[in-house]
């Protein structure tokens, strides 16, 4: 929280709050309607099941949102860099959720963003390397067999 006449510096943006009325939900593609609760369910994390009161919702790329209160009240450690999640929930033992790591070349870019690089006029060069210290020049590339 900020106080009255407090700066946001560097590095931070201003919180915005959008008000819409219970009309306007359903036509805006930004609204998730939720109709029923699970309290008391349990989510299993490593080994251990921890309480949860769950949300259902109609989301194909989850199986499940942990809110931040609910983290908080668990302890919950977040670590972007590593993709882990570390929780030290009262009366039970340490659980490490480790994500997925996709380890990808900074060099790398999407298709898209290729694609956007070049609507922008930025030139773009096609290329296939290979190592000639691994492959024979003569017999061990394909279609090789055909020089004299």
């Amino acid at each position: 929280m900020r106080g009255p006449g407090a700066q946001i510096t560097q590095g931070q943006t201003q919180a915005r709050i959008y008000n819409m009325t219970r009309e306007e939900a359903p036509a805006s593609n930004d609204v998730i309607s939720v109709n029923s609760v699970r309290k008391g369910s349990l989510v299993k994390i490593g080994d251990v099941n921890l309480p949860v009161d769950l949300i259902v919702m109609d989301l194909k790329e989850f199986d499940v949102i942990l809110g931040m209160d609910w983290l908080a009240q668990h302890r919950a450690v977040v670590d972007c860099y590593k993709k882990e999640v570390m929780i030290e929930s009262s009366g039970e033992s340490r659980v490490v959720f480790v994500g997925d790591r996709q380890v990808v070349p900074i060099c790398v870019i999407s298709a898209v963003e290729a694609r956007r690089l070049m609507l922008e006029g930025c030139e773009a060069y096609l290329a296939h390397v290979i190592d000639t210290k691994k492959v024979n020049p003569i017999g061990g590339d394909p279609g090789s067999e055909r020089l004299p």
